[in-house]
């Protein structure tokens, strides 16, 4: 999380993957054997949608996800209510 939000503040995109194979993540990574793979973090500065293959550009939206104003307020509350 820390390592996702210093990104964020320096213009990264840090996205954390699932799925990878994690033996050839090993071999590739050359880790000796007391070393594991636990995580694949990818990082770097996000690029323009027009650059996709147009297959992928038409997943390049908003996900759905609910709104960030409904989970986090600015300010004071006072009385169950928001002081701005």
């Amino acid at each position: 999380m820390s390592f996702a939000l210093q990104g964020s503040r320096m213009g990264l995109i840090v996205h954390a993957m699932a799925g990878f194979d994690y033996e050839r993540a090993k071999v590739v990574l050359r880790l000796p054997d007391a070393y594991h793979v636990e995580a694949m973090i990818a990082v770097g500065y996000p690029g323009e949608i027009s650059d996709l293959p147009a297959k992928y550009q038409q997943r390049e939206m908003p996900s759905g996800r609910r709104e960030i104003d409904l989970s986090i307020h600015e300010g004071l509350f006072d009385s169950n209510r928001l002081v701005r």
